[in-house]
């Protein structure tokens, strides 16, 4: 791979006992993202600062190699070393230690140090470190925007997708709320089709499905309801989730579940025990209470086949959007797996 970028105007800085790229830190403050590419970082108080001083609303994207961390460790002490070395890092560029908005990664064949804002670049040799102002370093400041886009896409986004992502401390977190919400889920889906669909035994052997809607328990759509919520949450809080779940699907579920909805008053009418004894009571002959009943009976079931008919199609609809959702949360929850071992590869120690 080789890539290059011609033509390019900017000015050479050397410096010694000073910051290579102090002009790129005074721009952070009018910056809506920043670009960090380096070999190695510290916890130089000054660069701290800087970061800290990030709106939360700004785009921070870290990218660092780990000194001392090696393939293969052939001695007690390297091993020791690197993994002293590879905790101090995971502190560095924890995404929770900061409140921009941060991505941190970690890039074990990168040597290149960049450090960029949406109006300025540096190129050199100077880490993002307190200890690269003790030495000579040399680089160049590019004020051209163009070519800093240029920069960003063709060099930074090209480091950046050959490294790991570092979620920090937090994946472990979200794992959990994940598969929590996979289980709800599962738990609910599994009853509900069951509830929907009856089966009816086809000539050959096979098993048709059909919607039945016999009974539908409010108590689980109210439960889904709730996990709908927590989806939202999980949508809202964790980014990379938005390339997996399609909310559009969370929004549908709660149309059909509406309180004016079709599956909705079907569910309100099967889990209502006190119906059948207001028609008893409100019936005509009331005082001959085999006939109120047996007349009762039919107008309730006359009702209920009535509400199956209007809701038969939007029961089918909840069915598959449910399922839907749930395959969209397993996803999900695979891709945290993934994330997690591909982040374990980090500490090789």
């Amino acid at each position: 791979m080789f890539k290059e970028i011609d033509n390019i105007n900017g000015k050479l800085v050397l410096s010694f006992g000073e910051c290579s790229y102090q002009e790129v830190l005074d721009d952070f403050k009018n910056s809506n993202s920043i670009q960090i590419v380096t070999f190695n970082m510290d916890s130089d108080p000054y660069l701290k600062e800087k970061l800290d001083e990030l709106n939360p609303e700004v785009e921070l994207n870290l990218v660092s190699n780990i000194p001392n961390r090696y393939a293969r460790y052939y001695y007690g002490w390297a091993n020791q070393k690197a993994k002293k070395t590879i905790d101090t890092y995971f502190d560095i560029v924890n995404p929770e230690n900061f409140d921009a908005k941060t991505s941190a990664h970690f890039n074990f064949k990168n040597h290149a140090k960049i450090i960029a804002t949406d109006n300025i670049a540096y190129i050199g040799s100077a880490n993002f470190t307190g200890g690269s102002r003790e030495n000579f370093e040399c680089g160049i400041i590019i004020k051209d925007k163009d070519v800093i886009q240029q920069i960003r896409e063709e060099f930074i986004g090209e480091i950046t997708d050959h490294s790991i992502r570092f979620y920090g401390t937090r994946l472990s977190s979200e794992k959990i709320l994940v598969f929590k919400v996979l289980q709800q889920m599962n738990y609910i889906y599994e009853i509900l089709h069951e509830q929907i669909y009856n089966q009816w035994d086809a000539p050959g052997g096979r098993k048709i499905e059909y919607v039945d809607g016999e009974y539908v328990d409010i108590d689980l759509l109210i439960s889904l309801e709730e996990v709908l919520l927590d989806v939202k949450d999980l949508y809202k809080d964790i980014e990379y989730l938005n390339e997996v779940i399609d909310i559009n699907i969370v929004q549908n579920i709660f149309k059909l579940l509406n309180k004016d909805g079709n599956v909705k008053r079907l569910a309100i009418f099967v889990n209502d025990k006190n119906s059948i004894f207001e028609l008893i009571h409100n019936h005509p002959q009331s005082h001959d209470l085999d006939i109120a009943v047996e007349d009762a009976m039919n107008e309730r079931n006359e009702m209920h086949n009535d509400l199956v008919w209007a809701a038969k199609d939007e029961l089918a609809l909840l069915d598959q959007e449910v399922l839907t959702l749930k395959s969209f949360i397993e996803e999900c929850y695979n891709k945290v797996l993934s994330m997690e071992k591909d982040q374990s590869v980090i500490d090789n120690t």
